[in-house]
């Protein structure tokens, strides 16, 4: 919690560059609950304001000042409305996490308080009056931000406590192999720009390949080929997990091979042609990893379950009309932050107008 707190008293800000002019009605119902008072409206978009001050800080020197209203994941949503939809989830968790706190013998110390009242008082002066009025930024508002991350955390540590971490040998064990990827891009190492391989050289990329998948020595021969061979591991729990840093269609060819055998060429469409050799059945190293990983996994999802069940019987609804109000448009710089302007050269700490 310290360096929760130090980082946001840090956070300082020379002040939005557009006053955004939103109308919103501070005491307006943000989100509802079936018994109680739920979440206003200026408490929420305090919160979601000051996670943009966040991103601005880190994130607009590099993409200018129209970065939010860009899809930046290739999911059809804008970068604002992907951090709006996470805000609007932390505020639920933050808010059950409350109401449960007592629960799990949670308070606030005396001292705390004091702590969290300085931490409030450290933020609002690092901050100018500007930046201060655009992020909504009341002092029982940061006060109570502090206090809602306070009890989320300890909440949070007590659910994870609660969990069943079993996790059997088989489910951690990895397996370790090498592969080497002939890839269908290629990179101009003048520009770093990539492009798309042509199809005559995909022929000569799977000449090179099946030339590898026959040969009696793995390594040399890619090495004479010019290759990287590069190492992995796999397990049981990663086969069929989209987020796996390789594509699946490699762990498919993977099943069933024998320790110290090369497989014929795997190709995988619009990303290239790979050839595998497994090294070994069980990676001491990477199994104890891999254990420790879904152990802490079990926990999160055991966390998330329980947060998600007492939000659903406390009937929480998010009120969309009211949430459409909070909006980006105006932007935050901390102060001495050199920004680009849309010629791309900097445009010193000022900034220039979204």
């Amino acid at each position: 919690m310290k360096r929760i707190f130090a980082s946001l008293a840090a956070l300082g800000l020379a002040g939005a560059l557009l006053i955004s002019g939103c109308g919103i009605n501070a005491k307006e119902n943000l989100i509802k609950v079936s018994q109680g008072e739920g979440i206003e409206l200026g408490y929420g978009n305090f919160v979601a304001r000051l996670m943009q001050a966040q991103y601005d800080a880190s994130y607009r020197s590099y993409y200018g000042d129209r970065y939010w209203t860009t899809d930046m994941s290739g999911k059809g949503k804008t970068l604002e409305q992907q951090v709006k939809e996470t805000v609007a989830d932390s505020l639920k968790q933050q808010y059950v996490a409350r109401q449960h706190a007592a629960d799990f013998n949670i308070s606030i110390s005396e001292e705390e308080s004091k702590k969290i009242g300085e931490a409030a008082d450290k933020f609002l002066a690092a901050n100018s009056e500007e930046a201060v009025r655009q992020l909504g930024a009341e002092r029982d508002y940061v006060v109570r931000f502090f206090e809602d991350q306070y009890y989320y955390y300890h909440v949070e540590q007590a659910l994870e406590g609660q969990a069943d971490t079993t996790v059997s040998d088989e489910e951690a064990n990895q397996k370790k192999f090498s592969y080497v990827k002939f890839a269908f891009q290629s990179t101009d190492s003048s520009t770093g720009k990539t492009s798309q391989v042509t199809e005559e050289q995909k022929a000569e990329l799977m000449k090179q390949a099946k030339t590898l998948s026959t040969s009696a020595d793995f390594d040399t021969t890619a090495k004479q080929m010019k290759q990287t061979v590069q190492t992995a591991n796999y397990g049981k729990s990663d086969v069929g997990d989209k987020s796996y840093k390789l594509p699946q269609a490699v762990l498919t060819a993977l099943e069933g091979m024998e320790v110290g055998k090369v497989s014929d060429v795997v190709t995988v469409d619009n990303d290239g042609y790979y050839v595998l050799r497994l090294d070994s059945l069980s990676d001491a190293d990477a199994t104890a990893a891999k254990k420790k990983t879904l152990e802490n996994k079990k926990k999160t999802e055991h966390a998330e379950e329980v947060f998600k069940q007492w939000e659903n019987e406390d009937g929480m609804t998010l009120n969309e009309a009211a949430w459409s109000k909070v909006k980006f448009n105006s932007l935050f710089q901390t102060k001495g932050q050199k920004l680009k302007n849309q010629s791309g050269t900097n445009s010193g700490s000022k900034g220039a107008s979204s």
